[in-house]
C-alpha cells in the first residue's frame, strides 16, 4: 500500500486549484483568506501551488467555510492518484 502522503499530492494539488478559484472569485487576497480560516498564509500559499501532501479537515473545513462554500462541494470527486 503506497505512503498516504504521495497518494494525496493529486488530490491536494486540484484541492489548492480550487482553493485559489474560488479565492479569487470572491476577490480574497491570501492574506484575507488566511486569516478568516485561522490559517498562515505559507500554509495557504502552499496549499494553492501545489506543495502541500497532506491537509486535515480541520484545514478544509475552515477554507470552505472562509470560501463561502460548503465542504463537500470543495472536495467533489478528488481522488488519490493510482499511480503513486
Amino acid at each position: 500500500m503506497p505512503a498516504p502522503n504521495r497518494t494525496a499530492t493529486a488530490a491536494t494539488t486540484e484541492l489548492g486549484r480550487r482553493v485559489r478559484a474560488q479565492r479569487k472569485k470572491l476577490e480574497l487576497t491570501q492574506q484575507d483568506l488566511a486569516h478568516s480560516a485561522g490559517l498562515t498564509i505559507s500554509w495557504l500559499s502552499g496549499l494553492e501551488r501545489g506543495k502541500r501532501k497532506r491537509v486535515e479537515l480541520p484545514g478544509i473545513l475552515a477554507l470552505a467555510e472562509a470560501l463561502e462554500m460548503d465542504a463537500g462541494d470543495l472536495l467533489q470527486g478528488l481522488k488519490a492518484d493510482p499511480q503513486r
